[in-house]
């Protein structure tokens, strides 16, 4: 059995995880699926002041009063910036990593900073214009690559304006992640530029492993099951260096 932290990303909110969040639980698993300030069931508590800082508290917290040890972090897009702050600030405490899709910043780095100049302009003027200058419209969500209509639109439906302070909040971190022992980048079938350079960087580490999803940018919701044995094998391996499970193709 393991503590497992599941970390969204941007618009969407713990719920995006609930498939998954249920079949490990059903392999004895500890599993927590937290939703972040301003997303989801706590979109109502927005402000222009929600930002990368109000998240990472958001999660120590959980950490702390959920009483989670030798955790494994798995993060999803934007949850990548969490799980550098949450490797830092808590020691000991993180016993693994998987990004799933999701940034892997340095020290200094913004989300917006791991988008293209096109991409980062059209989400600043879009927050501009839309936005009340402090939210990133939901529409601004990635395809899903959910191919049932029904199950596209309910989770269109439940997506959240996004806060724009915590995509251009520059992290501080050290190198809290450079001592987490197990650590596994995933990234999916069209990956951003900078998630494959980082993937390719991730390849070259001796303390990194690699795969890839076969699967969109979420694919606990188009892969649920392979996901949360993806998940449940990397926790099996314990110590082995191939994570297996059936949605990632690992070398």
């Amino acid at each position: 059995m393991a503590d497992i932290l599941l970390i969204h990303g941007t618009w969407t909110g713990g719920w995006i995880w609930t498939s998954v969040r249920r079949s490990l639980a059903v392999r004895g698993h500890n599993v927590v699926a937290p939703t972040l300030t301003g997303l989801g069931e706590r979109e109502h508590l927005l402000t222009g002041e929600t930002g990368l800082d109000t998240h990472i508290e958001d999660l120590l917290a959980v950490v702390r009063w959920e009483n989670l040890q030798d955790v494994l972090l798995v993060a999803h897009s934007y949850g990548g910036m969490l799980v550098s702050a949450l490797a830092d600030r808590l020691p000991g405490t993180v016993s693994g990593v998987i990004l799933m899709n999701a940034a892997l910043p340095r020290d200094g780095e913004t989300m917006l900073d791991m988008q293209t100049a096109d991409r980062r302009d059209q989400v600043l003027k879009i927050a501009a214009a839309q936005g009340q200058g402090y939210l990133v419209p939901k529409r601004m969500l990635l395809n899903t690559g959910i191919t049932d209509k029904a199950a596209a639109d309910s989770f269109t439906q439940r997506s959240s304006d996004h806060p724009l302070r915590s995509l251009t909040q520059p992290l501080s971190v050290g190198d809290g992640l450079a001592r987490v022992g197990r650590k596994l980048h995933l990234i999916a079938d069209h990956a951003s530029e900078r998630f494959r350079k980082d993937h390719a960087w991730a390849a070259a580490q001796p303390d990194w492993q690699t795969g890839t999803l076969g699967s969109s940018h979420y694919p606990m919701a188009t892969v649920p099951e392979e996901t949360a044995s993806l998940i449940d094998a990397f926790i099996s391996a314990s110590g082995r260096h191939e994570p297996g499970g059936g949605a990632a193709r690992p070398r």
